[in-house]
């Protein structure tokens, strides 16, 4: 371990793997036998917030916090989207003042504890909200006031928010680049609007099952968010040709789009995409019941 922390920032970082297999054993009197000194060096980005939490607990209940707490002042964790944050440790983040890069949560997670969490997502790039169906515009409300860096979000089946928290949400957070709305079900035209308002640089869009959305809201989407990449409008059964040729034409930088179940739309679509996204790597067409073999083999040939 000494030699582990001589030299420069950059040499700790190359020899981190031993620090963090001695770190993060299961048995917790292992970790007592960290030196103190490794405390002056910035080791607890490189471990995962679970670890940390193991290694704070540890040092609490048999070397005290002093040294410890005074090493976690205003450190960023990178986080994890795998790692699911509850109430427990969200109060931890809160007390140690800590910041995550990225972050997800669990199921059940409501309102007050993500008015918690915001506090410790000033430096989050990358937000995973997906199944948190308690959340409603209040935590929209705490995100917009603290976690405006976000490049990342998904929202999937966030289903008490409404337009006003996605809107907040997208003049707040300019950089999106990603916007998971799965399955939000008051998003309408509105939001929309605003997305292509606000979210210029989006380039993956996920509106699937948003059965408020229409043609006018996808046009307006088209032609002032031209960097999407890939859209996914899998059941939006209000979307017809007339939005779908308005992506074709503005989004020539497209390389997927899911129109799945949407039963308006024929082969005038596929053949538009196919004839102004040359990037076009993948659509999906189940049940698409007016799609037929011609609009197929148009598109294969493009």
């Amino acid at each position: 371990i000494s030699a582990c922390l001589v030299g420069s920032e950059m040499c700790i970082r190359d020899r981190s793997a031993t620090i963090y297999n001695l770190l993060t054993m299961d048995d917790d009197h292992n970790l007592l036998t960290v030196p103190a000194e490794i405390l002056r060096y910035r080791i607890f980005p490189l471990l995962s917030l679970k670890d940390v939490v193991r290694l704070d607990t540890a040092y609490f209940v048999r070397r005290g916090q002093v040294d410890f707490h005074s090493a976690l002042t205003s450190v960023t964790f990178e986080g994890s989207t795998s790692y699911k944050l509850d109430s427990h440790s969200i109060s931890w983040l809160k007390k140690r003042k800590v910041q995550l890069r990225q972050a997800a949560c669990v199921a059940d997670l409501e309102d007050r504890d993500f008015v918690s969490l915001a506090c410790s997502l000033a430096e989050c790039r990358t937000l995973k909200l997906e199944q948190c169906s308690l959340l409603s515009d209040s935590a929209a409300s705490a995100l917009t006031l603290n976690c405006t860096k976000l490049v990342n979000l998904n929202l999937h089946s966030c289903i008490d928010m409404s337009n006003v928290g996605i809107i907040s949400i997208v003049q707040c957070c300019t950089g999106l680049q990603t916007l998971n709305l799965n399955s939000c079900k008051f998003l309408t035209d509105t939001a929309l609007v605003a997305i292509a308002q606000h979210s210029r640089r989006i380039q993956t869009l996920n509106l699937s099952v948003c059965n408020g959305i229409t043609d006018s809201g996808l046009s307006q989407l088209a032609r002032q968010c031209s960097s999407l990449q890939a859209i996914m409008l899998r059941g939006c059964t209000r979307i017809s040709d007339s939005g779908v040729l308005e992506i074709a034409r503005h989004c020539s930088n497209l390389a997927s789009i899911d129109l799945a179940s949407c039963t308006s739309i024929t082969d005038a679509s596929v053949m538009a995409l196919g004839q102004h996204c040359p990037r076009l790597r993948s659509v999906f067409l189940n049940k698409c019941s007016r799609i037929t073999d011609a609009g197929v083999i148009q598109l294969s040939q493009s």
